[in-house]
This record gives C-alpha cells, structure tokens and sequence, in this order.
C-alpha cells in the first residue's frame, strides 16, 4: 500500500518549459487532470509532496489550490527532503512513490521504494524507475500515476464516490 506521493515540478508537473513575461515574471502551465489526481491522492489520506529545484511562487499557488501541504522550493537534495517528510508521516520507504524527470530527481527516487519516470525523461532517469509513464511531463503522467497508487490501494472507486459526492452536495 503506498502512503506516500512526492513528485517533481518542472518536466512533472509542466513540460519542463520556463516561460519569461517581458517583466521578468516566470509562467508555468498545470494539467488541470494531474491536479484532479493530486487533490483526490491528497483527500483519500495519501501525503503528497512537491519538490522542486527553483523557487518559484507559483507552485506555492498551484500547491495551496491542491491542498498539498508538504511544498518545498529551491531545493537541490529533493532525497533529503523526501526522507525527513517519511520520517515525519512514519512512512516506510517501501511505501513511498516519487515522480521525477531528470537527474537532480535520483535521489529523491533512490529513497523510495516505487520511483516513477515520466514517459520523457532521459535514460539515466528510468533506469532508477520501477515505472515509467505512458504520458509525457505535464500532459497527464502525474494523473496516470496518481489513479495507479489508488487502483493499487484498492481506493479508487471510493475516492471517485468522495469526489462526486462532495461535488454533487455543493449548491451555487
């Protein structure tokens, strides 16, 4: 059973693309079905974590949108992050799934015991994975993984009844 879901940002959970305004501002894009999948990993009891390298207030805002608590930026050793977060939450590591894309994302995959690689990642990356996406960073592959670990937790049709009944209890 897997408690726990650390992921990456850039080349995760947007296609690795930095956009610049003429002001200097940094855009990001999110996949509105990886957030869904987030929000639902995060409301059926699954700590979720992002990790990233930058620092960047968008992701604190997508984050906070997610209800992710565990948020850290400008992080280099993502491996240390993830195992202070599972010591935290009592996770064991075999428990623990990370998504990363690239090289600074291997230690962080080398202190769980389910690494997932997006479908992009070069091969250095998927060799430390257990999993490797059918879909690209920022085009689903957090979504995939996310309905992967609740199918495997035997929660997805609960996490589905949860989702639509709180949707469907909402009034305008």
């Amino acid at each position: 059973m897997f408690r726990f879901l650390g992921m990456d940002v850039d080349g995760v959970l947007t296609t690795g693309e930095i956009t610049y305004t003429s002001s200097g501002d940094e855009l990001k894009t999110f996949d509105a079905k990886d957030g869904l999948g987030i929000a639902m990993c995060s409301r059926c009891g699954i700590v979720v974590a992002i990790i990233t390298g930058r620092d960047s207030n968008m992701v604190k805002r997508r984050a906070e949108d997610l209800g992710v608590k565990e948020v850290f930026t400008g992080v280099r050793n993502k491996g240390y992050i993830v195992k202070k977060i599972l010591e935290k939450y009592g996770i064991d590591r075999e428990e623990a799934v990370f998504i990363g894309d690239d090289i600074i994302d291997i230690p962080a995959m080398k202190m769980v015991g389910f690494p997932v690689a997006v479908k992009d990642a070069p091969p250095e990356v998927k060799n430390y994975a257990n999993m490797v996406t059918t879909r690209p960073g920022g085009k689903g592959a957090v979504r995939e993984v996310c309905e992967y670990i609740m199918k495997i937790n035997g929660m997805w049709n609960s996490c589905v009844e949860k989702l639509l009944e709180e949707i469907e209890g909402e009034e305008f």
